[in-house]
């Protein structure tokens, strides 16, 4: 494992997956600039602990792997999936995301995070499934009568 990558994975695994926020700082610097994990906000080094709280209240037992990933120089490109449960319905689930993070001195100063949000909440039973189908169609969903 790259450099790099071996940082983003301790950062998953300890803060994401473990809930570990005293250890936030070693990964993070403090001018943290984060766009895309939560739709339509930049989210700063004060908020990553929230951020994580709010995530994992929707999916618990969360086990996390990079799956590709590209260095150059102080950029890391990344294919991540996590996997775990769904607080609503028990059921298995994963999310896959793809980020690119810019580091200094060995901490995440930069970041930019898709992820596939809907097929995420299909999976969870928060929307039907085939919602991107009827999305791309032209139709609205409805909520239930």
């Amino acid at each position: 494992m790259a450099r790099l990558e071996r940082i983003l994975y301790e950062y998953i695994t300890q803060v994401w997956d473990n809930q570990n926020f005293d250890v936030i700082g070693d990964f993070i610097g403090q001018d943290l600039e984060a766009t895309g994990l939560v739709p339509g906000e930049t989210v700063a080094a004060e908020d990553v602990e929230d951020v994580v709280k709010m995530f994992n209240a929707i999916m618990t037992d969360r086990k996390t792997s990079i799956v590709k990933s590209v260095e150059e120089e102080d950029w890391l490109s990344a294919m991540v999936v996590t996997s775990g449960t769904s607080a609503y319905s028990q059921i298995d689930i994963s999310v896959r995301f793809q980020l690119m993070a810019r580091f200094k001195d060995d901490k995440i100063v930069e970041y930019y995070i898709h992820c596939d949000f809907m097929s995420f909440f299909e999976e969870m039973g928060l929307l039907p499934s085939g919602s991107m189908g009827f999305c791309l169609s032209g139709q609205r969903l409805q909520p239930p009568a």
